[in-house]
């Protein structure tokens, strides 16, 4: 059945509060809470884009709460918000249909971000202190790419580039199977377990889904 236009008003009101809260989430640095309530947001886009077309005649380029997740969730790892986010568009393809933007293509350039952040994660454990110039031939993708994932790596905290010669040693703060804390995506319950088993799907303690864990890392002094 079809909402009514007060609950489409509803649907549009609760995204603005999530993008918000998201958005001050940004601005004090708290970059996971930020995706956390962009993800929530998720759930009222189809609502809040009928209702301003419909009554507000808007015609939407993208969408502010998609666009932030497929920009930062792939540098913290973060599978199960680009699982979401595909499910969303496939289940709901009106969303795609009315942004001139190509959705589909962001989703896909998000998965290679994190495809690639995944592999140098990799690296970076077997091999310490590699050097940041020799990443694009060890690794392929581009050169300025892998820069710029080790300067936002660096200002989340997750990496330390100490400088050699006319480039960087990357090192990991967080090797995987270092203990550390995760939350789970469905109910929001912290533990802490060796990081490689919060970023496969494990079974959470307190509400028994099996989830890919967000990671939680001091991200106090991050930017975007």
């Amino acid at each position: 059945m079809a909402k009514s236009k007060i609950e489409l008003e509803g649907d549009c009101e609760k995204y603005y509060q999530h993008l918000a809260e998201s958005r001050a989430a940004q601005e004090s640095g708290d970059y996971l809470l930020a995706l956390e309530c962009a993800a929530k947001c998720l759930d009222f886009v189809d609502g809040m884009m009928r209702f301003e077309r419909k009554y507000e005649e808007k015609e939407f380029r993208s969408v502010t709460a998609i666009d932030f997740i497929l920009r930062i969730a792939p540098l913290f790892l973060c599978k199960q918000l680009l699982l979401q986010i595909e499910a969303l568009l496939k289940s709901q393809r009106l969303i795609e249909k009315n942004t001139s933007q190509d959705l589909g293509d962001k989703l896909s350039e998000a998965w290679l971000a994190l495809k690639n952040a995944y592999r140098l994660w990799n690296h970076l454990e077997q091999n310490p202190d590699s050097r940041q110039d020799e990443l694009e031939e060890i690794l392929g993708w581009v050169q300025e790419d892998w820069r710029q994932l080790c300067l936002r790596w660096e200002e989340f905290g997750l990496v330390y580039r100490e400088p050699e010669g006319v480039s960087y040693r990357i090192r990991l703060r967080y090797p995987m199977r270092e203990p550390t804390e995760g939350k789970c995506p469905a109910c929001g319950e912290t533990v802490k377990k060796p990081r490689c088993e919060l970023l496969t799907q494990t079974p959470c303690d307190a509400c028994g889904k099996v989830e890919v864990f967000v990671l939680v890392v001091n991200s106090a002094s991050a930017s975007v």
